[in-house]
């Protein structure tokens, strides 16, 4: 299966889909259109990092299992 994802801009009432090779030779696809913000709140990356620090937890270190002790469990 194949999957194209596009934001292309709107021409009156048209909006023209040039699709990869990759469909050629196929009969029918599925199209869906959503509407796109036009003001697309971007972060630095510094403030993308910040926001999410934190969020994955520290595990303690665990000793590796020797085989037998893997094998027991």
């Amino acid at each position: 299966m194949f999957a194209l994802r596009q934001v292309q801009p709107i021409n009156g009432e048209f909006i023209t889909i040039r699709l990869p090779v990759e469909f050629r030779g196929c009969t029918q696809a599925e199209v869906i259109v959503l509407p796109v913000e036009n003001k697309r709140k971007t972060q630095e990356t510094t403030a993308f990092i910040a926001q999410f620090a934190g969020s994955i937890p520290d595990f303690p270190e665990i000793e590796p299992l020797s085989a037998e002790k893997r094998d027991a469990l």
